[in-house]
């Protein structure tokens, strides 16, 4: 099963990983500036302008009606995610799946996320198979690829609870795209 954003933030918020403040769109913007998303099952809603940035109350209500009547890749949006807007750093890659060749679940990582992580070379990529009880090593290896030696206890305890969210909700791919370092 495919989960929407909102519906994935969900399952890591409970997890107790951080994610940004949002809400469904109704019909006032309950807090401003936002960036409103369509809901759709695929990627790419970026760049097919699925993802609109507001920072007023006329914005935001142009930006409902654009995006409740924008198709995306053969998707039409049932639901849009208004979330908070803040100023971002760097933008990263992180996921969790199942290799299919070694029957293993890797942590996989990218120093580029964002709407052009699938121009990466696959050769790039962080790759660690993770058991979890290799967790902090995995996560102290992940802040030296990200080059962030100061967040490796963050990045250690954000490892652990994504592979708990993995296994706890029997997932085939967990991914955070992008992953962002914010400037506060």
């Amino acid at each position: 099963m495919k989960l929407l954003e909102y519906e994935a933030k969900n399952l890591l918020a409970e997890s107790k990983i951080t994610v940004p403040k949002s809400t469904i769109v109704s019909e006032d913007p309950v807090f401003l500036p936002a960036v409103i998303k369509s809901q759709v099952p695929i990627g790419g809603r970026g760049k097919a302008g699925g993802i609109v940035i507001v920072k007023t109350g006329d914005e935001f209500v142009a930006a409902r009606e654009k995006l409740a009547k924008l198709e995306i890749k053969g998707y039409l949006p049932q639901t849009l995610l208004a979330e908070e807007l803040f100023e971002i750093d760097r933008e990263l890659y992180l996921s969790v799946l199942i290799d299919k060749t070694t029957v293993a679940i890797v942590l996989m990582a990218h120093n580029n996320g964002g709407v052009e992580v699938e121009d990466n070379r696959a050769d790039e990529f962080l790759r660690i198979e993770i058991d979890g009880k290799n967790t902090e090593q995995a996560g102290q290896a992940l802040a030296d690829y990200y080059d962030l030696a100061d967040k490796a206890f963050v990045l250690q305890d954000m490892v652990e609870r994504l592979y708990a969210c993995y296994v706890k909700n029997d997932a085939l791919l967990l991914e955070i795209n992008p992953l962002v370092l914010t400037k506060g």
